[in-house]
């Protein structure tokens, strides 16, 4: 199950079950569990990855934070059960915090990126190209459309929708709908 060329750090958790393909580099301190698919080519340290999940080709995650604060404390990349996340997406871990959180059922699309310290509920949607900056709360079942992007310390509401190219810079409510 796990290709003959991927690299594995002998430290990382990896159930019998996984599959990770060729090329795809697991770090140290990382925790991938059952019936969940690595792509190839794809980079992983310092993440927890949950059940059933199916990361793409070519993703980062639990990469060192875009974040000046950061001083190389040990930090996480939490990712749910039942998530995908499609190729050169990208997830940090946190910075000023102990981590960066994805909760189960989401999907993130081609180009996605989640920084540092945020925070994104259960079956979250993100399309193409769409970016949260650090510290964004992300509350459940809210839907990004493509090349949306939400800026540091921002909340967006339960089952919201950001449309397609929309910049948030302030807090969202509940049920809205941002064009």
């Amino acid at each position: 199950m796990i290709h003959k060329t991927a690299i594995i750090n002998p430290k990382a958790e990896i159930h019998p079950s996984v599959e990770i393909g060729p090329y795809a580099i697991i770090g140290e301190n990382v925790i991938i569990e059952e019936n969940t698919i690595i792509g190839a080519y794809s980079y992983i340290e310092y993440a927890h990855i949950g059940k059933n999940c199916k990361i793409a080709q070519s993703v980062c995650i639990g990469t060192a934070p875009q974040d000046f604060k950061y001083k190389g404390n040990v930090t996480y990349a939490i990712i749910g059960n039942n998530c995908t996340v499609r190729e050169f997406s990208t997830i940090h871990r946190g910075s000023s915090t102990e981590k960066t959180l994805v909760g189960d059922g989401c999907y993130l699309m081609a180009y996605s990126h989640i920084g540092h310290d945020c925070c994104v509920g259960k079956e979250v949607i993100m399309a193409n190209v769409a970016s949260l900056g650090g510290h964004v709360y992300v509350e459940d079942y809210v839907v990004f459309g493509a090349l949306a992007a939400a800026h540091q310390f921002v909340r967006i509401g339960k089952l919201s929708m950001i449309g397609a190219g929309s910049m948030v810079t302030l807090d969202v409510t509940i049920y809205a709908c941002l064009w």
